[in-house]
């Protein structure tokens, strides 16, 4: 096997190994207040998709807090032949702007868990148990501080301004 095709099938079980994708598109001055890195670790340790059929073989989830929105960044949106998943749920601006860290881990907690209810919306072109992956989601939002390691993590990073 040559260099380069070590390195695409290196990629490929990188892209493989990560199933779920967490974003934002924020208001500048909620970052980093939101932060969808320390969903995204978490997650990916403990959730694989692939335990809920394969209906979802990527599941892409956007938090949105912006001001003044004027353009829809909310909805859902599924691709049947790559069984990808978009889903952007809306946090309103202003609760984030006065909730603390804490506050804010469980306004992010509260419109994930809306967003794996959306998947019941579409049709899928496969079973994915979409009950079970929100059960195992609110196990591990159930865990008391789950998020205080990676929290952590990105304090130490003095660029982030925790």
């Amino acid at each position: 096997m040559t260099a380069k095709e070590q390195l695409i099938k290196a990629q490929q079980a990188s892209e493989e190994a990560h199933q779920i994708h967490i974003s934002c598109r924020i208001a500048e001055r909620l970052f980093p207040k939101i932060n969808p890195a320390i969903f995204s670790d978490v997650l990916r340790r403990k959730i694989k998709l692939s335990q809920y059929d394969n209906g979802i073989l990527k599941f892409y989830f956007t938090f949105v807090a912006m001001e003044n929105m004027v353009l829809k960044f909310d909805g859902i949106y599924y691709s049947r032949k790559k069984r990808h998943l978009e889903v952007a749920v809306r946090i309103p601006f202003e609760e984030i702007l006065a909730a603390n860290q804490t506050e804010t881990i469980h306004l992010m907690e509260k419109a994930f868990l809306e967003g794996i209810d959306l998947i019941a919306t579409k049709k899928l072109a496969a079973p994915f148990d979409h009950q079970a992956f929100k059960k195992d989601v609110e196990a591990i939002f159930a865990q008391e501080n789950w998020y205080e390691e990676d929290l952590k993590k990105y304090r130490a990073m003095p660029s982030l301004g925790y």
